[in-house]
């Protein structure tokens, strides 16, 4: 069944997979309670921080992961991410995501069985000032996300830090920080390392309770690439099935 909108929307995006949706949005109430999607001819992008300053989302979905996309003019869309949430918790698989807006407000609707619509205002939120990042990593891995996500599963059970550490080319560990007490090996001989470059030696650590919730993108992504280096922010880049791409940068722990 179709949903009606009942406003006239300057934007309206339709993905085929609301599930997908959710995913994004539970990784990012994670970090933020409001989001900014900015949407335009070249797609939706969402740039979030979080209030500490120590994560930092960047969504980028082209308009080819949408099976249907109309903009009329660029258009900034704010919500409250529990809001989101709500409209997205008893959705099944197959069901449709809608997004429309105008100026004022914004529609959300789930095509399925059944069909229904969500009106909300137009939230007008503050643009956080995110500085532009240039950084060369020493690493460089790509891994399945489900063996990643499971890693940092285990170590959560004992630890509140991850360490990553990289010292060739052929192996990624990923550990309890402090003791040592898990440690996981990413090895390309048993295929959870898909590829690697690694120009130097290195290690940091990072929070788990930060990348525990991001780590759930795994459901949406089948590899996860890992850039890091000795004390540097942790950059993990989603490339989604469905086209568009998300990348999470994380401060590294400070002793």
């Amino acid at each position: 069944m179709s949903v009606t909108l009942t406003i006239e929307p300057v934007a309206r995006l339709v993905h085929i997979e609301a599930k997908a949706v959710a995913t994004i949005i539970s990784a990012l109430s994670e970090l933020v309670d409001e989001v900014a999607f900015e949407i335009n001819e070249n797609g939706l992008t969402i740039r979030a921080l979080d209030p500490g300053k120590v994560a930092l989302f960047e969504i980028e979905l082209p308009p080819e992961a949408f099976v249907e996309f109309e903009v009329k003019s660029p258009i900034k869309v704010g919500l409250a991410v529990g809001d989101v949430k709500k409209v997205l918790k008893n959705i099944k698989k197959g069901d449709r995501f809608i997004l429309a807006a105008n100026e004022e407000f914004v529609e959300l609707g789930i095509e399925g069985v059944p069909s229904r619509r969500y009106k909300f205002r137009n939230l007008e939120i503050a643009s956080a000032e995110i500085p532009e990042l240039q950084l060369e990593y020493p690493v460089r891995a790509t891994v399945l996300a489900d063996s990643f996500k499971a890693a940092l599963s285990e170590i959560k059970g004992v630890a509140e830090a991850v360490e990553l550490r990289a010292e060739t080319e052929d192996t990624l560990i990923v550990a309890e920080a402090e003791e040592k007490r898990v440690e996981v090996k990413f090895t390309k001989l048993a295929g959870t390392l898909i590829d690697m470059e690694l120009k130097e030696p290195a290690k940091s650590c990072y929070d788990v309770s930060y990348l525990e919730g991001v780590v759930g993108l795994a459901r949406i992504a089948s590899n996860v690439e890992i850039r890091f280096g000795t004390d540097m922010p942790l950059n993990l880049k989603f490339l989604l099935a469905g086209q568009g791409s998300i990348n999470y940068l994380l401060a590294p722990r400070v002793s």
